[in-house]
């Protein structure tokens, strides 16, 4: 395996809800980590996963993400770092970073990134794992028609399923990673 060496930096500041600091989140109101933050989302539990990307030397940049605990400490489940995008089969040289991210009522996170100029969707599940039975072995890639796809916008609905925007195209995945040709 090769060695991750992850640029940026994450910082976290906990408000009230009258907008000073929440001393009781990760270290009086702050928590940092090492990484390059694109987008967040908070769980059901109060919970914050954020996503972006690492860059090693032989994979460049690919998508990671980080799980941070409601009381703003880094989930020890993570190894206190970023987890770093594993396709099995796949090739995640191809994936370049996490650019949204939504929480779907069962706890687990849905990602949009980039995949070999297509955009990509991977679903994590609230083990901080993604799932090899989401789309085609982990991950959804949709074309919208350009070389250079990316997400604009990513919207989780009720039934699990998600609607991501891209290049003034809307297109509707299920919940467990079909594109639903049947939307539009």
């Amino acid at each position: 395996g090769c060695e991750n060496t992850i640029y940026g930096q994450l910082l976290a500041v906990g408000f009230g809800g009258d907008g000073s600091r929440d001393t009781g989140f990760g270290t009086e109101g702050i928590v940092t980590a090492t990484g390059r933050v694109n987008c967040a989302t908070m769980l059901s539990d109060g919970s914050i996963m954020v996503g972006g990307y690492s860059y090693s030397e032989s994979v460049q940049r690919t998508a990671s993400y980080l799980h941070v605990l409601a009381d703003g400490t880094l989930d020890p489940a993570y190894g206190g770092a970023f987890r770093t995008l594993r396709l099995k089969g796949g090739d995640a040289r191809h994936t370049t970073s996490f650019d949204h991210m939504r929480a779907l009522s069962d706890g687990s996170v849905i990602a949009a990134g980039e995949f070999g100029g297509d955009v990509m969707l991977y679903k994590i599940l609230p083990s901080g794992f993604g799932t090899r039975r989401y789309g085609t072995g982990g991950l959804t890639a949709i074309d919208f028609g350009t070389d250079d796809d990316s997400a604009s916008g990513l919207v989780s609905l009720a039934d699990g399923s998600v609607v991501v925007l891209a290049e003034n195209v809307l297109a509707r995945v299920s919940g467990d990673g079909s594109v639903l040709t049947t939307f539009g």
